[in-house]
């Protein structure tokens, strides 16, 4: 199986994770940086972001 769709970079943009998950119609994504687990981002993070105001634009996908 290949999951290559279901990752994205620490660098990426919240708007491009929303949408990759649209596209592949998917809730979470796995998170790399540097060919490394960062951890995983889902909908409901995206949610909690665009609700505290966080630019859908923010890069840097990481732990807060």
């Amino acid at each position: 199986m290949d999951c290559k769709h279901l990752i994205i970079g620490a660098q990426d943009s919240i708007l491009s994770a929303l949408k990759q998950m649209d596209s592949i119609n998917k809730k979470l994504l796995v998170v790399y940086s540097e060919n490394k687990f960062k951890g995983l981002l889902s909908i409901g993070d995206i949610q909690r972001a665009i609700i505290s105001n966080t630019p859908v634009s923010y890069t840097h996908l990481r732990a807060h």
